[in-house]
């Protein structure tokens, strides 16, 4: 119900860093003509600065290393049925609070 009031009334999660909060709410800022991306056009969000280090060239061309490559088994009905998979997060210098986010979802 809060969000009909505006963005300005939602409370961000704790873990978000103030660069994402920042992005969010410029991406959702009600009027149009001044929401990120509109009048400066997609670059404006690709130079964000939560967005410091990602390589959206590697991403448009599929040249871009994933963040994490689990060792699944040849034949994926197997899957589950040995240890659990480990999901630790890699390290990341796009996303520096990804690391804390990924220890607080451990328990």
């Amino acid at each position: 119900k809060k969000t009909f009031l505006g963005i300005e009334h939602v409370k961000m999660p704790r873990n978000f860093s103030s660069g994402l909060e920042d992005l969010i709410v410029n991406l959702l800022v009600a009027d149009q003509s001044k929401r990120m991306g509109r009048a400066k056009g997609i670059s404006a969000i690709f130079n964000h600065r939560w967005f410091s280090g990602f390589d959206f060239e590697g991403l448009q061309n599929q040249t871009m290393q994933t963040p994490f490559s689990p060792d699944l088994p040849t034949d994926l009905r197997d899957l589950g049925r040995d240890e659990p998979i480990e999901m630790n997060a890699p390290e990341c210098n796009w996303w520096p609070d990804f690391q804390a986010i990924d220890k607080s979802l451990e328990g």
